[in-house]
């Protein structure tokens, strides 16, 4: 019992070391976003910035707001069970890290949830293997990006339930933490600033947010 104690503390440490990393990575990423600025032609501001940028990061994001998912409302759907999933893995990683004790009723809960997330996960790569249209559209890193966070979700669920395969969970959350800033999972910090950037772009020009009873349906 001592020796797994002492790897899982090991094993903390090193998390806790990719995580520095990788938050300084991100770190830096953010201050490059800081300088952005805006390009092409200056124009009369028409619309609000601001009430954009909220419009952005609240309303805009309902699956109604966009074309992409009013067409496809289960992908919707499957990707917010996915991430509810990989949110909760990370709570879980995070209470291993730093030795917090969990009900059993908790725990019970979050296997639930990450393994749900997981199926979803799996759900949305076979679609993107097996339609030729995301396949073409596809990259490695689309797939590789997938495959490592349903491994830390499967993960994360043994190590549930079985105390043992903890340092195997956190081996493979180190991979996943590192990978963060390099592949196209950096959009769960990018995500934000991003919308909040495409917010004043076209809140300046009045195009958002869009009055209510003038969007156009597409069916």
């Amino acid at each position: 019992m001592r020796l797994i104690h002492f790897f899982m503390n090991s094993w903390s440490l090193a998390v806790l070391i990719a995580g520095g990393i990788t938050a300084a990575i991100f770190g830096r990423q953010f201050l490059r976003l800081l300088k952005y600025k805006k390009v092409g032609p200056q124009i009369t501001p028409r619309g609000s910035e601001k009430k954009a940028a909220v419009y952005a990061l609240t309303r805009g994001l309902l699956p109604r707001e966009k074309e992409s998912t009013r067409r496809h409302y289960w992908v919707y759907g499957a990707g917010v069970v996915y991430h509810s999933g990989i949110f909760s893995s990370f709570f879980w990683l995070a209470s291993q890290v730093f030795s917090l004790s969990l009900p059993q009723t908790i725990r019970f809960l979050l296997a639930v949830v990450i393994t749900v997330g997981g199926i979803a996960g799996l759900g949305l790569l076979g679609r993107r293997v097996f339609s030729r249209w995301l396949r073409n559209l596809s990259y490695p890193d689309d797939f590789a990006a997938n495959l490592l966070v349903d491994f830390f979700l499967a993960g994360a669920v043994v190590s549930i339930l079985e105390r043992a395969a903890v340092p195997m969970f956190q081996a493979i959350s180190i991979l996943l933490i590192l990978y963060l800033p390099l592949g196209k999972i950096r959009h769960c910090f990018l995500f934000f600033p991003s919308r909040v950037i495409f917010g004043r772009y076209f809140g300046q020009r009045g195009i958002l947010p869009p009055l209510r009873g003038t969007r156009e349906e597409t069916r």
